[in-house]
This record gives C-alpha cells, structure tokens and sequence, in this order.
C-alpha cells in the first residue's frame, strides 16, 4: 500500500508542483546597411563555453490564476530587443478569452498575459542571486496543432548582450553527433542545469505529430526541460527540447524547424541577425497576427481558433494533458488524485 500510495502522491506532485518596448528603428536601420558577414558574431571559444551556456538561458514561468508551469528558454539579442525562444505548451495557459460587447453583439477577444524569465547567478561554487523580467508574448504555435513553438519579448531594454548562436547550415547534424542540453530540469530547482548526450535519430515522425518532424537526444531531460535548447559541442542551437519518454529520450523540435515556422510568420529576424528587424508599428501588426490578439475567437483569422479558453496542457505521469481539457477538468483530476492518495494513507494506516 506505500508503494500505491507513493505511486498516487509522485503523480499527484508532477501535476501540481511542476507544471506550478520597443524595437529600436535606428538599430534596424543600421542593421540592414551591414554586410551580413558583419552581423554574425564570433562564436565563443572552448574556455567560454560554460558561461555562454549558463548566459543565454533562462527558467520560464508561465503564472495564470491558481495554476502555472515552469519551463526553459533560450536568448537571442537584436540591439536593445532581448528574445526568448521557449516551448508553445510552457505559455499556453498565459492565453485566455473574454466575451465583451461589440457594435451591440457579443465577440469575444483573445488576450495573453506576461510570461516571467528568471536567471540565478552564482558565484565562487554558490548561488548568489536571481534577476525575474517580465515578457510580452509575440509569437504562439500550439504542441496539438502547430510546432509547439513560442517567442517572447523582455520588455525591459538593453537588458542583457549575450545572444545564443543558431545553426543556420542547411547540413543537417547526424546521428552520433555530441550535443549538450541546458535546462530547467524539474523547474526553477534545476535551472540552468547542463546535460549531455548524441543525436540518437533525426526525422522522427509519429501518429500524433501530425507529419511533424523531430530528431531524437540521449542527452537527459525532465518535465521543466521543455524549451531548453539543444546545442553542438561549439555552442550553436540546432534545436528546442520539447518532449520525453524516460530521461534519455528526449525529442526536439531541429532549428530546421524553427526556422520554417519562422519565415512562415515572417519572424526569421528573431534567429537571423542577417535579417533585418521590422519597425514597432510592423511588429505589432505581426503580434497580432501571430497571436489573435484583438479578434473574436471564432474568426478564421484567429491562428488558434481551435485552441480552448483558458487551456491547460502539461505532463501528467508522463503524458500530455490534451488541450480540450479546461482548468474546471484538470482541478476535478488532480481532486481525484488528491481522494486516491488519501484513501492510500487509510489503507496503509497513515
């Protein structure tokens, strides 16, 4: 019965503790003038490479109402615009609805809320400090329906310079090849924590990712992993960890990926610096086209219209919790769990 009883409070932990401005024109400007060779910064050398890793990464906390999640992202700078590429099913709780009157009919709006960075600092082999920025987002792709992909914005400028390198090579990485991991292994308690591994397999395509290629890691994972970055052995970023099955598989979304979804939302500037970067009045005509912000939900111009109000979506005992189950549906769940383990404690004579 302790073993039930473990059983029933490990599940019930991983469902509650874990899932838990402007663009500067003249920057773009100067931007598009420079030889492309001139916008790709040097890459870092070996000695370097721990605090490149630990620079450009950040635990995401996605905190709506009574339930929130924590995940990973990486950094990418452009000027004094710092981007987070992380997860879409870190964020997807951050989207909600609401019903408001319209010309004397009823719409109903799409609105996001802000998603938190967090970044711990260390110093001589101890921890010595946190930095928490908030973050608009600006672009969504659903883990149901789309690429499981998500941009935000600090919306504090100039806040910091490190900038992760993506691999932009049309040669894709093989099997074998090392790569490193860094994440926020089980939330903010393993922020930052580095991990490595090989390409176990690339082009992984299964009956429920819609055709969606991933390519396949031994590097180690856990739930708070999603959206940390996987990298070669020269820092670049060939991919996002999105999923896994056991903490040597893990499956991640290739840069090749990304950088389709990119183009496909005219974005490629957030992982380009050859591309130059659209003016404040074009990036918010691009927010609210990526995000559905300022349309009624059931308009075919909203890009998540399929999405439900206020979705939840994280691991439960492993497996994705579906987006059509609703906030109510998961509260009666984890109700459930909580009833299960109580009744574990009686039989055990807790």
């Amino acid at each position: 019965m302790k073993t039930l009883r473990y059983a029933f409070a490990a599940a019930f932990a991983v469902a509650l503790l874990i899932p838990m401005t402007g663009v500067a024109l003249a920057q773009d400007k100067a931007d598009a003038k420079k030889p492309a060779e001139k916008l790709v910064q040097k890459l870092p050398s070996k000695a370097e490479l721990p605090n490149y890793f630990q620079s450009i990464s950040y635990t995401v906390h996605s905190r709506s109402g009574w339930y929130g999640t924590q995940g990973s992202s990486t950094a990418f700078v452009r000027g004094d615009t710092t981007l987070l590429w992380t997860a879409g099913h870190v964020i997807d709780n951050l989207r909600s609805t609401r019903e408001v009157l319209h010309k004397g009919s009823k719409k109903t709006v799409v609105e996001w809320q802000d998603a938190q960075i967090v970044r711990e600092y260390n110093q001589d082999g101890r921890r010595v400090g946190k930095v928490e920025m908030d973050c608009e987002v600006l672009a969504f792709s659903d883990a149901d329906h789309g690429e499981d992909l998500a941009i935000l914005r600090v919306r504090a400028k100039n806040f910091t310079k490190d900038s992760v390198h993506f691999y932009l090579d049309d040669e894709i990485p093989g099997v074998s090849t090392r790569v490193i991991h860094v994440g926020s292994l089980l939330g903010q308690i393993g922020s930052n924590s580095v991990t490595d591994g090989v390409v176990s397999q690339t082009g992984r395509i299964f009956t429920w990712s819609f055709g969606k290629v991933y390519d396949q890691t031994s590097a180690p994972s856990f739930p708070g992993s999603s959206g940390g970055g996987i990298f070669l052995e020269d820092g670049r970023y060939i991919g996002m960890l999105v999923r896994g099955a056991g903490e040597s598989f893990g499956l991640y979304v290739p840069v090749r990926r990304i950088r389709s979804w990119a183009k496909e939302i005219d974005m490629e500037w957030a992982l380009d610096p050859r591309v130059p970067m659209p003016s404040e009045k074009d990036l918010k005509k691009l927010i609210q086209g990526n995000l559905g912000t300022g349309l009624p939900s059931d308009s075919k111009s909203d890009p998540h219209a399929k999405s439900k109000s206020l979705r939840v979506r994280y691991f439960l005992t492993g497996n994705p919790v579906p987006s059509s189950v609703t906030s109510e549906q998961l509260q009666a769940m984890q109700a459930c769990i909580a009833e299960q383990t109580k009744l574990a404690d009686k039989f055990s004579g807790k």
